[in-house]
């Protein structure tokens, strides 16, 4: 919006033009690098792009209906980085044509699932469906955050002199200083 001192009467009150904000102008010029970057346009490279059991970047959508979570737009690592996540958003939210994407658009990590669709014994088309990975790397941090607790737990009771002398009498340490906790099989009791 530019203000001028004077509107077309010539009257001295000030007059509001309504014009295309640069802001506006912006994020069109982003959205059209980041599909260039993103060779949408050519579909046989995009949809090369797009392999079973392969892991994404991108904004699922939720069906209502059903309540699936189905494989939206998805953008390469290297336009992740290379972007704002404003930018980022606002791409996956246009790209997805759909008003149902998880979560505002907000970028998730999601394999992608390809169930194939069968008419007369033949694959005529491939149905994609999502298992949403963001949600597993958040548990794996917060079970990650209570081991290395318990490991710095044991690291300073191994260091306590009552460890330090069963060491050296026995070769092992104490029974509750002898099994430092790992990542691997952290997940057990939730399966």
């Amino acid at each position: 919006m530019t203000q001028y001192p004077y509107n077309e009467n010539n009257d001295y009150e000030l007059h509001e033009t309504h014009s295309v904000s640069d802001d506006d102008d912006d994020d069109d010029d982003a959205n059209d690098d980041i599909i260039a970057d993103e060779q949408i346009m050519d579909d046989d490279i995009y949809e090369a792009k797009i392999v079973n059991k392969k892991t994404y970047i991108g904004a699922p959508i939720i069906n209502n209906t059903t309540n699936l979570i189905l494989f939206g737009c998805h953008i390469s690592a290297q336009s992740f980085y290379k972007y704002p996540l404003e930018r980022i958003c606002d791409f996956l939210k246009t790209m997805s044509c759909s008003n149902d994407v998880l979560n505002n658009g907000l970028p998730e990590i999601m394999q992608l699932i390809q169930i194939p669709i069968y008419h007369n014994n033949n694959s005529v088309c491939a149905f994609n469906s999502i298992v949403m990975k963001t949600i597993w790397l958040r548990i794996i941090q917060r079970r990650w955050k209570k081991l290395m607790q318990q490991r710095n737990r044991v690291i300073q009771g191994r260091t306590t002199m009552r460890n330090i002398r069963h060491l050296e009498i026995t070769g092992h340490h104490l029974p509750e200083y002898s099994v430092l906790p790992r990542l691997q099989g952290c997940l057990y009791d939730l399966v």
